[in-house]
């Protein structure tokens, strides 16, 4: 028998510690009575409830419900009641029991809530409705429910001012109404709500779109997705005409990964966009749009729908385009109650296109694409690998998405976008570590915090360029790819660092691939030194954000990791020359017509006391490095390059060019060169300006470098990769410049 403390006390006045048992406090005289809790929770069998009363007074019990069983009366002292009750059969159900005390005419309520053996249903085949416009009517929709009628709440709301909907009602489980004709020669719209609550205060909610047509029962003109796109212009287009376009939605609101959350300012996230983003694809896949309703209730519609809209009253936008960024449609304003017609035919509804990155068209931009032969290459961590406490989970908002990478086995690379509001973005489930098919939907959107100022537009909108095109996933079965490498995979680690087993070594070998393999560093401490560190390396262990788990005290950055799991130097700056880090390994007797290593890492502020203007600076890493190789370690060939944001900061208030987490890059080596070879040679190096920023400022002209500086860069993970089966014949590789290396010539 499950006991529940009640207290019925003299006005609640207790001469004794809030840590003593309720049993052993002083009452005093007065009149009064009070419950600690106001709810109970019952299991749906039969069973008893002890409620433990301290009362001056006799007091009366009663309740409103015939599956509970009470006594009439409490007798004053601490004996309390037992309260029976029967095993529920049906729906979660609740009841209040009420004591008082009559003579100072007190009451307190207690709440019963009891789970059920049946579980609400409530559905229905499809939310949206066409009614004809030239003759008006009852309409009747049918409902998979098993909610009694009178359990229901309804209302509408009409657009257009003219209430033409009345009379709505739930009856013998179907949803009626009555509406008028329309008399206007443009369609119309109206919303009808029907929400349930439970016992347990949860609501089941279906916002029903309905769409009337014209008087001359037309809902307008139809037009394809192409040339709605050539009315669009960057003031945009408002569209004051009944325009009818049909395709497949394929974006799924559930996911939480639809749609850029707007970082509206550096502490504020309007959560809404990915709850109001529709991508919506031509029944023939070949072109998409991005429709953003006006609110969540607007946006009823599911992955694989097969939807008509009336778009009467939107704006049809497209951005500006700079230096040559694609050009791709929107439509803002979107009404659920401009769908004229909707069919779920599900997952299975969506076309299927497949494609090689490398193959990617602006056409595809707003559409569902499967990517043939795709690999997460960067083995570690989860969608979000960030710092939570810069999350919403930790009480900000400042960050709205991480990117990751994708690679393909014809050595072309993009990110894929995961936003925090994705249910399983860190639900400790690790990635697929092998290769397979990659399908979400295609997106060009900017992310400032891996690339920054990388135009010369002076308007910051449009800065952060990480490639012209992104993807969404949109559901966990989105991840084609196989668990393990040795599952299946295109590729092999020729040598990767995950982690560092110590500090200030002489050489770090590889943790995985060969792992003879080690990295390197320019500058080693000098044999003068008498500290016992001659000949050893300046690397230290540094904080790591790749836990899978949801939140570690790590990720909210409580204390610092110890395992290792990243590491960093303080070092970067010697004799007036950049210092850098040398992969050496060896690719002997291996042929392969890919190779390419990938680099995570990030810059962090390190105080030093180089002043300017006189006072001391907080300092990062430099912005902007370089990939070189070599096979004698002498004479350097660049292969690629990218730029370095540093580590978001709590205080000055984080910037929109800082990241929560390690940025990851891609770049492609030349195979014919370095494969089979006894010794190779590939170098991570800042480039000579060392250009970096203040807490302030992204790029800051005032810092003047010493000969011997204090830079620091942290790395997270290092791997060098190459492909173990070829491409397709028709190769869609070569060089990928996803991260653009910021070549604007700066006037400050």
């Amino acid at each position: 028998m499950r006991l529940i403390r009640y207290m019925l006390a003299a006005a609640a006045v207790i001469a004794a510690s809030c840590n003593k048992d309720i049993n052993e406090r002083t009452i005093h005289e007065g009149s009064g009575l009070g419950f600690p809790e106001k709810v109970v929770d019952l299991e749906e069998g039969a069973g008893t409830v002890q409620v433990a009363v301290i009362s001056t007074r006799n007091y009366d019990i009663i309740s409103e419900a015939s599956w509970l069983s009470v006594p009439a009366a409490g007798t004053a002292g601490r004996d309390g009641f037992a309260v029976k009750y029967n095993a529920n059969n049906g729906l979660p159900r609740a009841a209040r029991i009420i004591v008082s005390i009559e003579a100072t005419n007190h009451k307190d309520t207690l709440t019963l809530r009891q789970t059920g053996a049946i579980a609400p249903v409530f559905d229905t085949e499809s939310p949206v409705l066409s009614l004809k416009g030239s003759v008006g009517g009852q309409a009747i929709v049918a409902l998979d429910t098993n909610i009694p009628d009178g359990d229901f709440k309804i209302s509408h709301y009409c657009s257009g001012g003219d209430d033409w909907i009345s009379s709505a009602s739930i009856k013998d489980g179907s949803l009626v109404f009555d509406y008028k004709a329309n008399p206007e020669q443009s369609s119309r719209g109206a919303s009808i709500t029907v929400t349930y609550t439970d016992a347990f205060d949860k609501v089941y909610k279906i916002v029903f779109q309905v769409g009337q047509m014209s008087s001359e029962d037309s809902f307008g003109r139809d037009l394809t997705l192409p040339e709605l796109f050539a009315l669009a212009t960057e003031a945009g287009y408002y569209v004051d005409e009944d325009l009818v376009i049909e395709g497949i939605v394929v974006s799924d609101k559930e996911n939480g990964n639809c749609g850029d959350n707007t970082q509206l300012s550096a502490t504020t996230i309007d959560y809404s966009v990915c709850r109001r983003t529709i991508y919506f694809e031509s029944l023939d896949a070949s072109f998409g749009i991005m429709l953003q309703t006006l609110t969540d209730d607007d946006n009823v519609f599911l992955q694989g729908d097969h939807v008509k809209f009336s778009l009467n009253g939107v704006t049809v936008w497209k951005p500006v385009s700079i230096d040559g960024s694609p050009v791709y449609c929107y439509v803002t304003g979107v009404k659920g109650s401009m769908a004229v017609s909707c069919e779920h035919l599900g997952r299975e509804g969506i076309p299927v296109k497949e494609k090689y990155i490398g193959s990617l068209t602006d056409e595809d931009i707003f559409t569902y694409v499967t990517l043939k032969d795709c690999e997460l290459p960067v083995r570690k961590g989860s969608l979000t690998p960030v710092s939570e406490k810069f999350t919403s989970v930790g009480g900000a908002d400042k960050v709205s998405k991480f990117a990751v990478l994708l690679h393909d086995i014809c050595g072309k690379s993009m990110y894929m976008y995961t936003n925090t509001t994705c249910p399983y973005r860190r639900d400790g489930k690790a990635l697929p570590e092998g290769s397979g098919n990659m399908s979400g939907v295609v997106v060009n959107e900017l992310f400032t915090r891996f690339s920054y100022m990388d135009n010369s537009s002076s308007d910051q909108e449009t800065w952060g360029n990480i490639g012209r095109y992104q993807l969404r996933h949109t559901c966990r079965e989105d991840f084609g790819m196989a668990e393990t490498m040795e599952e299946e995979s295109f590729s092999a680690i020729l040598c990767e660092w995950k982690y560092i087993l110590a500090q200030n070594l002489e050489l770090y070998y590889a943790t995985g691939g060969d792992k003879s393999a080690y990295f390197t560093y320019s500058f080693v401490y000098p044999n003068s030194y008498t500290d016992g560190r001659a000949g050893k390396l300046p690397i230290i262990k540094y904080q790591d954000f790749s836990s899978l788990g949801p939140v570690s005290p790590d990720d909210l950055g409580v204390t610092p990791t110890e395992n290792g799991a990243a590491w960093a130097t303080n070092l970067t700056a010697r004799n007036g020359l950049p210092q850098y880090t040398t992969l050496v390994f060896s690719t002997a007797g291996l042929q392969a017509s890919r190779m390419s290593v990938q680099i995570s890492s990030m810059n962090f502020f390190y105080y030093t006391t180089q002043k300017i203007n006189g006072v001391p600076m907080y300092l990062e890493g430099p912005r902007f490095w370089y990939v070189e190789y070599s096979l004698d370690g002498q004479s350097w060939t660049k292969a690629g390059a990218y730029s370095l944001p540093e580590f978001c900061q709590i205080t000055p208030m984080t910037q929109l060019w800082q990241t929560p987490g390690f940025k990851p890059v891609n770049i492609e080596l030349p195979a014919k060169t370095l494969m089979g070879q006894d010794k190779v040679y590939v170098r991570i190096i800042p480039e000579n300006q060392l250009r970096t920023g203040s807490q302030s400022l992204y790029l800051d002209p005032s810092i003047i470098y010493p000969a011997s500086g204090s830079f620091p860069t942290a790395w997270n993970y290092i791997g060098v990769r190459y492909n173990t089966k070829d491409a397709p014949a028709t190769d869609f590789g070569g060089n990928d410049d996803i991260d653009p290396m910021n070549p604007i010539d700066y006037i400050w």
